[in-house]
């Protein structure tokens, strides 16, 4: 997508009437999102828009000056990441339903591997612990923690990875300048002051609604490698999230509950579907081919230094697949993972390391070239 046709996006999604399916039929339908903004209703309902959203739709763009929304967005201190930005997630990026925009404030995990650690906002004493502790221990190995923000599991799982230091990503069901639940405005304040991340795919001055949680859940089934749900009765929302993930192919994982307590109905239901139990951190390494980061990462240590001929003699067989497509010019993530033929979780973790190792470098927008 060009710069020039950012703000019309932008403008399209603060539009109520506008959800991501009428921005997923537009983009299909128009040449650009600015031949879509000047387009009369009646190409809207040609695209496949209802009639009356159509007229909504067409009365709206006529009220709107595309170029202040963008403005507006860059003067609350966010970025706008468009589908097809090199800055777009790329995991987020394979789902079927993809946000065609994200608003984001801070910084996003790039190339970290990203485990999603949800559950019920009424956490009991033990779920807290078991978040707490996981979350902690991932965020010092390296990985960044994925989750909704809300009360109980949640915000102790972002809590916990901000104590560590290590970086986490929230993603809300609301505007990012109406944080939701106003108790943990502080908590995300921490989380971008600490070098953490914001999402949302909801526009500047959208309030947080009931029905936005479903919606949200997909993005954090998304960003993630996996999924941990910790504690969850069978009404509760995570379990919109690992259901999702299933969906997208995802290592959905469970953690035993107390069978006497009505908060792991949840996630005892799903281990007795086929969920990965998880009774530590090593179990979550394990399931998502993370091994390599059994060790604590501190993210000041250099790189061990061997010559060219003894790194090669260390390599895996995955960092010898990727560096033989790897050259001296950057390259894609897309491309790397499609001319290894390796999973994409792989990819990424096995990326990570290497990086770490001084055998690759990241370049920005997702690129990598091989140093060796």
């Amino acid at each position: 997508m060009s710069t020039t046709d950012l703000p019309y996006l932008i403008a399209f999604s603060t539009i109520p009437s506008i959800g991501a399916a009428t921005i997923v039929r537009l983009r299909s339908f128009f040449k650009t999102f600015e031949e879509a903004w000047n387009a009369p209703a009646r190409e809207y309902q040609r695209a496949g828009v209802p009639e009356k959203s159509a007229m909504l739709l067409a009365d709206a763009t006529k009220h709107l000056v595309p170029s202040e929304e963008l403005e507006k967005v860059r003067q609350a201190g966010i970025n706008p990441i468009a589908i097809d930005d090199p800055a777009y997630p790329h995991l987020l990026r394979e789902i079927p339903d993809s946000p065609q925009l994200l608003y984001c404030r801070g910084n996003l995990p790039g190339i970290r591997p990203t485990v999603a650690i949800v559950g019920t906002r009424k956490a009991t004493d033990y779920g807290r612990e078991v978040a707490r502790r996981m979350s902690h221990e991932l965020a010092i190995r390296g990985i960044s923690i994925i989750s909704g923000l809300a009360l109980g599991i949640d915000a102790t799982a972002h809590e916990s990875a901000v104590d560590a230091l290590g970086h986490t990503t929230a993603v809300l069901g609301s505007g990012l300048d109406h944080v939701y639940p106003v108790a943990n405005a502080q908590l995300a304040r921490r989380i971008v002051e600490t070098g953490g991340c914001l999402i949302s795919e909801f526009a500047l001055g959208v309030q947080a609604q009931k029905f936005h949680f479903p919606v949200r859940n997909r993005i954090i089934a998304g960003l993630s490698l996996g999924i941990v749900v910790v504690e969850g009765n069978k009404d509760s929302g995570s379990l919109i999230t690992a259901r999702l993930g299933l969906d997208y192919n995802r290592e959905v994982m469970a953690v035993p509950g107390d069978i006497l307590r009505t908060a792991s109905t949840g996630t005892n239901d799903l281990l007795k579907a086929g969920a990965r139990p998880i009774t530590c951190v090593d179990d979550i390494l394990d399931a998502l081919y993370l091994e390599h980061f059994k060790e604590r990462h501190t993210g000041v240590d250099k790189p061990a230094t061997f010559d060219n001929n003894q790194q090669h003699t260390q390599l895996t067989d995955n960092e010898k697949a990727l560096l033989s497509v790897l050259e001296r010019e950057p390259k894609h993530i897309d491309e790397i993972v499609k001319m290894s033929k390796l999973q994409v979780s792989i990819v990424n973790s096995t990326l990570s390391m290497m990086e770490m190792r001084g055998l690759v470098k990241q370049l920005g927008g997702m690129k990598y070239i091989r140093i060796i």
